[in-house]
């Protein structure tokens, strides 16, 4: 009786398993080339990631997210909704110590090019890149799906290249349009 009691007060304070573990979900961010009021812009957009990260509807979006009428993502390395929310909530970036430490670890540069790019990240490199053209009127939510969408890539996540109707279904894009949703139905648009 006193261990259901614990499990359910866990369980209603926390939520699932995969919620106590997001509770301890943190970033730790290198930043290049970036002004004070610049970085101050990305710690906010770090404190929104954290926020929905925490979330629980995050959480369900996640493993319910449907590509083709199944539970999938495209692009998913072979992995179930539910082990990409674990990779989510582990942070074991594919370069560098690859620990599970449930923490974003990434270096973010700042680089100004008149380009339709608004950021990248090669597989080997703990880096990102931010274009500054965008980055400068950026809100603070975009700049958090931004954020995520190249941070998937630093999960080992990729899309195509090119446009494709299913590009949107490949993790980045669709993490990201899951964090849009998100904001956009209970934060206030920073």
């Amino acid at each position: 009786m006193v261990k259901t009691c614990l499990w359910l007060f866990f369980l209603l304070y926390f939520g699932s398993p995969g919620s106590i573990h997001a509770k301890g979900w943190d970033a730790k961010i290198n930043f290049i080339n970036f002004k004070d009021h610049e970085k101050e812009k990305i710690i906010e957009a770090i404190k929104l990631i954290k926020a929905i990260i925490q979330n629980h509807e995050f959480e369900k979006r996640v493993k319910n997210f449907n590509f083709k009428e199944k539970k999938s993502f495209h692009d998913n390395k072979g992995l179930t909704n539910e082990e990409i929310f674990q990779k989510i909530i582990d942070g074991a970036e594919t370069v560098g110590d690859e620990v599970v430490n449930n923490r974003m670890d990434i270096e973010l540069e700042l680089y100004e090019h008149p380009s339709k790019t608004i950021g990248y990240t090669y597989p080997d490199t703990k880096r990102i890149w931010i274009n500054r053209k965008y980055f400068s009127h950026y809100k603070v939510n975009q700049v958090a799906n931004n954020l995520m969408h190249e941070w998937m890539h630093k999960l080992g996540f990729n899309h195509e290249t090119k446009w494709s109707a299913a590009r949107e279904y490949s993790v980045p894009y669709a993490i990201g349009n899951i964090f849009e949703e998100i904001i956009r139905e209970q934060y206030s648009q920073k």
